[in-house]
């Protein structure tokens, strides 16, 4: 739940709580609380300097092992997937048949592209196409849709069973898989991840990272799955005979991410491998053995003709308890403990790649008051953009003005009133996008540590009861059009509205059906829901909470127990006549099938395809799914996403408006967006009559590349976006 703060700029009304709808202030403003240590747990007052002690040699080290190739076992590295606005503009080979939900068939687009290798066309997009006319829940006219099951992502490991790393050389030896879907003429082609892939730029912001959040908030220093896990561990020394600890780093899921795709046999390895290996591998080794860095490189140009070795920048960057000496098993330190490095070291360079100067960025403001929607009486004060008497924005041309007040439901000017709403007595405009209700705060995105903030940076809140904290989980109101005003810190619980449990920045926007991917409906490798709601609906599924409506809201009988994550849930309502009652599964049950991460959208003219299963090649396909009010009336889509009855005038001010958000230097690849070179796998080689070429001895098709070259902190012309890669 969101509660709603406005400046003049009022927007429709629904239940609130938490998260300020104001206006998007500048990413500098977007809150990233530091990240705290504990070690078998004991809590380590340094906090991350427990573990590291020079962040410069700490963010070196992550830029090389983000951008090295010899981190994969076929040429794959971090970046293969994120080189292109931190995102993968590929176009080749990049089809997935729809594993997520077990489908290894794959299906024609609509241009009728299809399958392995194939180069996408213009008119394979969207991969969507509506069919009949139909209504929304509310009775608003809309079309249905069919979508393929097909997932537009990027392509990774050639896959195999890892045997053995090879001494001269960053590949691996690996066998060859048993041919598969993924192959042609009985020669494999690198398999294809199952999702879209995110931007990495700002992804530092995210509670959770991935789609489906399954990055945890939690590093344990080994693997993705946090506290999840009971047995991840790492080696320290600090008597002189290393032993096992268990490390909890919280605030740190791109650490949690970062470790993800190494061992992936779709992503980046063969199947098999270890951490250590990969440690093994790379410790001795220089960075970017293979490949170039500027001279002009943000971080690496003291490197670029003497490169260190990996372990070098190892024993700079972290304490020596966490390198010296070998464990039991005879494994030195700095391999074992390779996963931890590894994480911490790419999170700390991520956190670099943060896009804040954007023309949106760098819009006028001047402090103003905010009011809850019906109420005058100011809460606070926010920087905010300044408006002429003729509606538009200091800074913006109408169009771009006109675009942002569809993107906030502002009255104004450029979208008059047309009405007042019955409850708040909120004036309502004439076209109400809706945007901000997921899209909110400094990084236009609901799944942050902002979001969980009482405000960002520089908002004053002056009532203390007017913005009640967010909660990881929170219930709402899943009923198509319900309206209802919080309580300024006790929501109004009504079962008339149809409550759900959701967690914070997760929805189902209605872009596939439910059974094509669940998302953050699945579970983790141990059978556990990987929703925060689901857990906390399974917690009193084994211990029963009073259901009645009079049980006291600070009532400690329904305190959930304890579950193998660690979040928080908001459960103090009052009902429909004041009385205070403990929220719980029974009144407000998971509503999770089917949601994913709400991503940033700044850079988002950067980043196509969009959605979690890549369907739209522009912003003008991706509104359509918005001014449709979802593709499909799946059972959790979110209250918001109704039909807008946008028009093409309207589609091209919002584009205006979001074009605003893209940084330039994310475009040229200009500092901190800089990079050494990057040769990338892209499609495979045919011979003069179309056929793939065979990799000798194998069952593996050789590979094109796209090369990528080095940039420094003053970039490079912006190259080519996914959209202009397109076989017309």
């Amino acid at each position: 739940m969101k509660k709603l703060l406005t400046l003049g700029l009022l927007i429709a009304p629904t239940l609130s709580h938490g998260v300020l709808l104001i206006q998007p202030t500048p990413l500098n403003t977007a809150v990233k609380p530091p990240m705290t240590v504990t070690l078998d747990g004991v809590n380590q007052l340094n906090g991350i300097s427990s573990l590291t002690r020079n962040n410069a040699a700490l963010v070196q080290l992550g830029k090389a092992l983000f951008w090295d190739t010899a981190v994969g076992s076929d040429g794959m590295a971090c970046a293969s997937c994120h080189f292109a606005s931190g995102a993968d503009s590929r176009t080749i080979n990049q089809i997935n048949p729809g594993f997520n939900h077990g489908n290894h068939t794959y299906d024609a687009l609509p241009g009728g592209t299809v399958g392995p290798n194939a180069a996408l066309k213009v008119n394979d997009f969207p991969l969507w196409q509506f069919t009949t006319p139909t209504v929304d829940a509310l009775g608003n006219p809309k079309l249905n849709a069919t979508v393929v099951d097909d997932v537009i992502s990027s392509s990774g490991t050639l896959n195999g069973t890892f045997v053995n790393t090879i001494a001269t050389s960053n590949g691996e030896d690996c066998t060859s898989r048993i041919i598969d879907e993924a192959s042609i003429n009985g020669l494999n082609v690198r398999r294809v991840e199952p999702r879209n892939t995110p931007s990495s730029i700002n992804a530092t912001f995210y509670v959770r990272n991935f789609w489906d959040g399954r990055a945890n908030k939690v590093f344990n220093g080994a693997n993705p799955f946090g506290l999840r896990d009971p047995n991840a561990k790492i080696w320290m020394n600090t008597t002189g005979t290393p032993t096992q600890v268990k490390a909890v780093i919280d605030n740190a899921s791109l650490a949690s991410q970062a470790v993800g795709p190494v061992l992936s046999d779709l992503e980046m390895s063969c199947n098999g491998r270890s951490f250590q290996t990969v440690g093994t591998k790379l410790v001795g080794r220089p960075i970017l053995n293979t490949q170039t860095i500027s001279a002009t490189d943000s971080v690496l140009s003291t490197f670029r003709t003497n490169k260190p070795l990996y372990r070098t920048l190892i024993q700079r960057a972290f304490q020596p308890a966490l390198w010296t000496g070998v464990n039991p098993s005879n494994i030195p330190l700095d391999e074992a403990n390779f996963p931890l490095f590894f994480g911490l070291a790419v999170q700390a360079y991520e956190d670099t790649l943060r896009s804040g100067n954007s023309p949106y960025d760098q819009l006028p403001r001047i402090r103003q008051a905010i009011t809850v929607p019906g109420n005058p009486v100011p809460v606070g004060t926010a920087p905010q953009l300044i408006r002429r008497p003729n509606g538009t924005f200091i800074g913006m041309n109408r169009s771009q003005s006109r675009g942002f007040d569809l993107f906030m439901g502002a009255v104004s000017p450029l979208n008059p009133q047309v009405g007042v709403d019955p409850i708040t007595n909120a004036p309502i405009p004439q076209k109400n996008g809706n945007c901000i209700f997921c899209h909110n705060g400094p990084e236009f995105s609901s799944a942050t540590f902002t979001a969980l903030a009482p405000a960002p940076t520089g908002v004053r809140i002056t009532d203390p009861n007017a913005v009640p904290l967010a909660k990881l989980a929170e219930p709402m109101p899943f009923l198509p059009g319900a309206a209802v005003v919080a309580e300024a810190v006790v929501p109004v619980f009504d079962p008339a509205l149809q409550f759900g449990t959701y967690d914070l920045g997760f929805y189902d926007i209605g872009v596939t059906p439910i059974e094509y991917d669940r998302g953050l409906g699945g579970t983790d490798p141990w059978g556990n829901p990987l929703a925060f709601s689901l857990l906390w609906q399974n917690a009193f599924a084994l211990n029963p909470c009073p259901t009645d409506l009079v049980t006291p809201a600070n009532g400690a009988a329904c305190a959930p127990p304890n579950t193998v994550d660690v979040f928080n849930v908001a459960t103090n309502f009052v009902d429909v006549n004041g009385v205070p009652l403990v929220m719980t599964p029974v009144l407000s049950p998971a509503r999770t099938d089917g949601s994913f991460k709400t991503p940033s959208l700044r850079n988002v003219s950067l980043t196509a395809p969009y959605f979690h299963n890549g369907s739209a090649k522009n912003l003008n396909e991706a509104l359509l799914v918005y001014n449709n009010g979802g593709l499909f009336n799946n059972p959790n889509l979110h209250p918001e996403i109704k039909v807008l009855g946008f028009d093409a005038i309207d589609f091209t001010d919002m584009t205006n408006f979001l074009l605003m958000l893209t940084d330039n230097r994310v475009a040229r690849e200009s500092a901190p967006f800089d990079h050494p070179s990057l040769t990338i796998p892209n499609g495979h080689t045919k011979d003069g009559n179309g056929s793939l070429i065979a990799v000798p001895n194998t069952t593996d098709a050789i590979d094109d590349f796209l090369v990528l070259p080095a940039t420094g902190r003053n970039g490079r012309t912006a190259p080519a976006t996914f959209e202009t890669k397109l076989v017309p």
